[in-house]
């Protein structure tokens, strides 16, 4: 052993107190009896329990050199950290500051101090942690601090210039990526470790699960322990190039004293014994009788769709699906799709009420759900749960970094793609990988309107349709309410129809061009679109709208869909009629989303005007009544409003929907082309009509209003009821 190293082993033993070993079952072991391997690899190694707690367990000193700050980070860091603590270990941690462009911009502009930033990025994460297995290791962290066992700096990384750099460009350039930790026992033995296990996100995500392992008393090592052990020295007297280091700011180490515990019995560490798989038990839930049915076929199958009408419990019938596959294997992981990020949480209330564990949300670009995920995945694999659940928007769920993650999961994985219609587009089907086993695909409308390929897509992923539960069997059968409708139709302006004759004949124009010219082609869709928001748009829709609010008495609980150009005009005719109402769009939190949907339930609000974000999910039965201005042809998203409105509620014994849409204007001298085309339009939005007074309680009423219509267009019943 050089002299480099026992100067080190002598720091390092400085003013370490070990108590009384007896106090540990077994008594002292030391590095010397752990069987240690040269190196560890998450794929073939229980790294946890055969690395990361044995050698804290005999370790008297602790020095690490970690990624980014965040709760998870000194969680993982203090796992297997109750002997560590017995036996009087001391410890010295660098964490790199995790700062914004945004931080790093005004720390830059002198806007701003550093340990201000850092000091509230850290309260901040400490304040919000919410696992429990996080908050109590953390806690015994921070006992540490109080007891002055614990010593914690943290490294800025900087550019050229000496200015601080923010997370994600620090990560791009490699800079405090590489993770090293040293560590002394009572014999005075000494090991080493560097790489990158499980304790940041970016370990993961960068492929890099593997440490080697150096040891004092092994000849050729020493070498390599050295390097580690000046590379952790390097950082801590803040000599390494590229990166500051401060001590953490007295603001953070006062939170980390006022969090700890009086003493270590408070956290009961014991409790998180890594060897016991931790189990669930769902509750009694009674399910409804086709319920059972769709869960018993789809399990038979282990892979199709479940049809079944907006509003009939879908959620609740999956959980059933969830169930039974469950029963089978002894570990499972589950991913649930969801189009927009607000069902997370109606997804998650619906866990939680049928006694689930806590789940993993997915969404966005987020670090902290990168690195919750992959310790989830970690434990699973190592067999510290027997359920990992995770809850992720579709565009997540597509993206590669969802995806290098869940790849590294090795008991089976079950996929529940809620509204599963929307993974059929070109980017989102990138998700689908052959690693998910148990599929299961749930909509009222799994097929994809006007996009073949994406609905042969689906269908080849996830199998057949294995159950249907349509909206007349709900009705019927008393699981949603019946409802009225009520079609009125609007012709456009002069102005408007010029317009959209202009349009028209372009369109046509363009349509043979197209066949053979991409470029002509998007031109083409150009024109579709600009020529379908004048009917959209329809001026005499809103004064068709106003003489429907007139006709209403003590509105409330009303649903209104418009576009966006209508959305203004819309709120301006409520306000009007003093109706108090509130836009509900993408535009708006998911937290602002929630209290809209509550003050829309509890009757403050009489009226929601909204756009798409209300048909897929989203939970609203007190809706009596809706207006629907903007409607496309996509039956889709006429099937889901329509399901969003026939929840049951209490009081509730029916639903009236109102349905203003255009109708050709279209006489004269018109060419044949433009007079067929036309036709075709007419016919589709027919069709949606149709649909709609299909099932509805005057579909009598219905058909008289709109026969004098079919009859000048020569169009028959039998074309508007033969699906596309």
């Amino acid at each position: 052993m050089n002299s480099i190293t026992e100067d080190i082993k002598t720091s390092m033993a400085t003013d370490v107190r070990v108590k009384d070993m007896s106090q540990l079952e077994g008594g002292p072991v030391g590095f010397r009896n752990l069987n240690l391997k040269p190196a560890y690899d998450s794929d073939d190694d229980d790294i946890l329990n055969d690395f990361y707690i044995p050698v804290l367990s005999e370790a008297i000193r602790y020095n690490r050199l970690a990624g980014f700050f965040s709760s998870t980070v000194l969680a993982a860091t203090a796992r297997g950290i109750q002997n560590f603590i017995l036996h009087g270990g001391e410890m010295e941690l660098i964490v790199g500051a995790r700062l914004s462009k945004a931080d790093t911009d005004a720390i830059n502009e002198g806007m701003t101090q550093p340990n201000k930033v850092i000091a509230e990025k850290f309260i901040d994460d400490l304040d919000n942690i919410e696992e429990g297995l996080i908050k109590d290791h953390v806690r015994a962290l921070a006992w540490l601090v109080a007891q002055k066992k614990l010593s914690i700096k943290v490294a800025i990384p900087l550019d050229q210039e000496g200015r601080p750099l923010d997370e994600v460009t620090a990560q791009e350039r490699g800079i405090f990526h590489q993770k090293v930790g040293v560590l002394l026992d009572s014999n005075n033995d000494m090991i080493s470790f560097s790489g990158s296990i499980n304790e940041t996100a970016n370990g993961w995500l960068q492929n890099v699960e593997e440490f080697k392992v150096f040891r004092s008393w092994t000849n050729g090592e020493e070498l390599h322990l050295n390097s580690d052990l000046m590379k952790f020295n390097k950082y801590w007297n803040g000599e390494a190039k590229n990166t500051a280091v401060m001590d953490v700011p007295v603001a953070v180490r006062d939170k980390l004293i006022q969090i700890a515990p009086n003493s270590l019995q408070e956290l009961e560490l014991e409790k998180y014994d890594f060897g016991r798989i931790e189990q669930y038990e769902p509750k009694k839930i009674e399910l409804r009788p086709y319920q059972k049915t769709a869960a018993d076929l789809w399990f038979n199958a282990g892979r199709g769709f479940i049809e079944m009408a907006t509003g009939t419990g879908k959620t609740f019938t999956a959980l059933a699906c969830l169930d039974k596959i469950r029963k089978t294997k002894k570990q499972l992981a589950v991913i649930i799709t969801v189009p927009f990020i607000h069902l997370i949480t109606q997804w998650s209330k619906e866990l939680h009420y049928w006694g689930l564990p806590k789940e993993i949300q997915a969404s966005g670009n987020s670090n902290e759900w990168a690195e919750g995920l992959m310790n989830e995945v970690y434990d699973l694999n190592n067999g510290h749960i027997d359920l990992l659940i995770v809850i992720t928007t579709a565009d997540t769920f597509s993206s590669p970094r969802f995806f290098k993650i869940m790849e590294k999961v090795k008991p089976p994985i079950m996929l529940i793609a809620d509204e599963v219609h929307t993974l059929g587009s070109q980017q989102r089907r990138k998700g689908l990988k052959d690693q998910y086993q148990y599929r299961l695909g749930l909509s009222a409308t799994p097929r994809r309107w006007l996009d073949d390929e994406g609905t042969l897509i689906l269908e080849k992923y996830f199998g057949d349709t294995v159950f249907e539960f349509s909206l007349k069997d709900a009705i019927n059968t008393g699981f949603l309410v019946p409802y009225e409708y009520h079609p009125h139709f609007v012709e456009m302006t002069p102005e408007e129809l010029a317009e959209y004759i202009n349009y028209s004949r372009r369109v046509i124009k363009l349509y043979y061009a197209a066949k053979d010219d991409a470029s002509v082609l998007k031109i083409l869709e150009l024109m579709v679109i600009k020529r379908q928001q004048i009917v959209v748009n329809a001026a005499n829709k809103l004064n068709t709208f106003s003489l429907i609010l007139n006709k209403l008495e003590h509105l409330s609980y009303c649903l209104i869909y418009c576009s966006p150009g209508q959305m203004e005009n819309v709120q301006d005719i409520l306000n009007g009629n003093r109706i108090f109402q509130h836009k509900f769009t993408f535009k708006e939190s998911k937290d602002e989303r929630e209290e809209l949907l509550s003050k829309f339930s509890d009757g403050t609000y009489q009226a929601l005007v909204a756009m798409r974000c209300l048909d897929e999910g989203v939970d609203v039965p007190p809706t009596k009544t809706a207006i629907f201005l903007a409607s496309s042809g996509n039956p889709k998203q006429f099937i889901q409003r329509r399901g969003r409105i026939l929840r049951p509620f209490p009081g509730k014994t029916r639903a009236v929907i109102y349905d203003i849409l255009v109708v050709p204007t279209i006489t004269g001298n018109i060419e044949p082309g433009l007079l067929e085309m036309e036709r075709k339009i007419l016919i589709r939005e027919l069709r949606r009509l149709y649909e709609f007074a299909s099932s509805s309680m005057n579909i009598r009423e219905t058909i008289d209003v709109i026969s004098p219509i079919i009859v000048k267009y020569n169009i028959t019943f039998d074309e508007i009821k033969r699906r596309e």
